[in-house]
Parts: structure tokens; C-alpha cells; sequence
């Protein structure tokens, strides 16, 4: 009977849709490799249930709202032995990458003539506020290229926000509950 189990699979064994199962469960009339791949695979549900676990007590409960081509002003906190400080790194957001814990975001600042790129994990202890000074108009995913500007054609056209929109709406609807 090598690979069966009274007629389950290792696939049947395992934990379904966050079911828990304990590390203890008798598996009788099973090949030796099948009792060894089910226990490992029990076992890996079980690590991956205490990862997602830990994960969600990491996660911030207001993360910043950031878009790609933003300039933003990143408060890092700085550990000099007893004492603790917080630096500011001001520059263009060109990349954002991941998800959950670990989602980061690049910032790009030109510092004395030289191009200086910071990659800030958004759900970081060590990141205190993130301000965002500027909203800017960008139509791709990754500003890579601004890599290669120098000068005024390294900016970003920044999207202007006047209220005129908003205050559009609001007369529509005025005008809508008026009838």
C-alpha cells in the first residue's frame, strides 16, 4: 500500500482552509515517506498560521497613502547609542514594490549633485510620519528613468488640487436636492 493511506492522500490529510490540525495526529497503514511528507506538510501549515499571526501584530493601522512620482518628507528614527534622534529624508517617490509587511517604497533626492536612493519599509517602527509635500502627475508604475535626468527635467509635473472639482460636485448636488 506504498503511497495510500486507508484510501486518503497526503493532499487529503492536510489542513483545509485555516482548519487546525495538531502535530499528534495518528496516521496508521501509511508508508513511512507518506507519514513524513504529511507531518511535514501539518507542520508547515502550522508555521505559516503563526507567521500570518505575528505579521498582522506588525502591520500599522493608518499606513501612509502614497502614489509613485509624491514628494514626500520620511522621519527615520536614528539609534546613537542611549540617545535617539529623527532624521528627515525629503525626495520623489519612483518606486513602490510588495505587499503587507513587507511593502517598501523608494525615495530619490539629488544631494550635493549625486542622486541618493532610500528604500523605506511603510509598515517600519523606525519610520515615524510620512508627510507628503507634494502630489505629482506621473502615468507610469516605476520613475526608474528620472535616474538618468539631470536638473529641471528630473521633476515630476505636480497635480494640482484647487477644489474646483470638489466644489462642482457640491453645486450639482445642491442643484439636484433644490428639484
Amino acid at each position: 500500500m506504498l503511497g495510500h493511506c486507508s484510501g486518503k492522500t497526503a493532499a487529503d490529510l492536510t489542513p483545509q482552509n485555516g482548519a487546525h490540525f495538531s502535530n499528534r495526529v495518528k496516521i496508521s497503514g501509511c508508508s513511512a515517506a507518506l507519514r513524513m511528507n504529511i507531518r511535514s506538510n501539518l507542520e508547515e501549515a502550522e508555521m505559516n498560521r503563526k507567521i500570518q499571526l505575528f505579521t498582522q501584530d506588525q502591520l500599522k493601522k493608518d499606513p501612509p497613502v502614497l502614489n509613485i512620482g509624491d514628494n514626500v518628507r520620511v522621519a527615520t528614527k536614528i539609534k546613537e547609542g542611549n540617545h535617539e534622534r529623527i532624521q528627515y529624508f525629503e525626495g520623489t517617490i519612483i518606486a513602490k514594490r510588495g505587499s503587507g509587511i513587507s511593502e517598501t517604497f523608494t525615495v530619490r533626492r539629488i544631494a550635493y549633485g549625486v542622486g541618493v536612493e532610500k528604500v523605506f519599509p511603510i509598515h517600519s517602527p523606525n519610520i515615524g510620519d510620512v508627510v507628503i509635500t507634494r502630489r505629482g502627475k506621473v502615468r507610469r508604475a516605476k520613475l526608474y528613468y528620472l535616474r538618468d535626468r539631470v536638473g529641471k527635467r528630473s521633476k515630476v509635473k505636480e497635480m494640482i488640487y484647487d477644489g474646483t472639482e470638489k466644489a462642482a460636485k457640491e453645486t450639482a448636488e445642491k442643484a439636484a436636492v433644490e428639484e
